[in-house]
């Protein structure tokens, strides 16, 4: 009586024999993958350094400006809070001080041209401004410097003196105040009353302070600044940026290159078969069953 029917099943091939064939098909990939990154990236950093070396060599032109801080000489109060360092770069960058000056030299751009030229640098624990100016010609970068450092001071010694007359009007109206408040203690008010005698020595200590700060305010000379340092005009030329050209075109062939990897091996013949494994596995086969005695009675 035949128990069994059929082939023997084949026969168990070691773990080796499989690993092998994957190790060899996985080394010309490996291979293949690294020469793909070496080749992008390489190609990135000599189009940025064609783009680096091909840019027109600049001129920069430097100024320091020293803010100076508003000093009280005329009594408490008698101005309004100094500007901070920040303030004073927010009236730098205005249309008053940027704007005219690219106007008034026909700056190439403008405004827009100007600020993009322009670099500024506050030194920490100061009230030093220093300014940059690059551009393609020398004279440009000279002239515009000095030029935004003059509009500079000069706008902000106007805001100085416009803060001066607003306080001296300010000051008037309150003297003209004190003596309005005397004419009516003089008038309606008997001068052997002590109450009135007393009113009428505070309100004339008042109207002298005020006199005396509403003097101060006239012969103080206003301060906004100076201009510390000033640059020759440049003869030097430098292209700014070659550590920023190159990691940003390394940093742009990685990505390229990382791209161009997954595409590639998404696309691949290989790829391809990974690709629909994973969306439709094999069916698990299912061994032939040998006959049972039963079965076969």
């Amino acid at each position: 009586m035949t128990l069994f029917r059929g082939r023997f099943p084949a026969r168990i091939r070691s773990a080796d024999s499989l690993v092998r064939p994957r190790a060899k098909r996985r080394a010309p990939a490996a291979r293949r993958r690294m020469t793909l990154f070496i080749s992008v990236l390489a190609a990135s950093l000599t189009v940025g350094l064609m783009v680096f070396f091909g840019s027109e060599p600049r001129y920069t032109a430097r100024t320091d400006v020293v803010v100076l801080a508003v000093s009280d000489l005329a009594g408490e109060a008698s101005r309004p809070a100094d500007v901070s360092i920040d303030s004073a770069v927010q009236v730098l960058l205005s249309d008053r001080v940027l704007g005219e000056t690219a106007r008034s030299l026909s700056y190439p751009g403008r405004s827009s041209g100007l600020l993009e030229d322009m670099t500024i640098s506050p030194i920490i624990n100061s009230r030093i401004l220093r300014i940059y100016v690059s551009a393609l010609q020398p004279d440009e970068a000279h002239n515009a410097v000095n030029a935004l450092a003059e509009r500079f001071l000069e706008a902000r010694r106007s805001s100085l003196l416009a803060a001066d007359n607003v306080r001296a009007r300010s000051i008037q109206a309150q003297i003209d105040s004190v003596d309005l408040s005397l004419e009516q203690l003089s008038n309606n008010v008997l001068l052997t009353d002590e109450n009135a005698t007393e009113s009428t020595a505070e309100l004339a200590t008042e109207r002298v302070d005020l006199e005396t700060e509403l003097t101060a305010l006239s012969v103080n000379e206003l301060e906004p600044g100076y201009i510390s340092h000033i640059d020759a005009v440049p003869t030097k030329s430098n292209r700014a940026g070659l550590p920023v050209y190159t990691a940003s075109s390394a940093a742009l062939g990685l990505v390229i290159a990382v791209f161009l990897d997954a595409v590639l091996r998404r696309w691949s013949p290989i790829g391809r078969r990974a690709h629909r494994s994973e969306w439709n596995p094999p069916r698990k086969s299912v061994p032939p069953q040998t006959p049972t005695l039963r079965q076969m009675g």
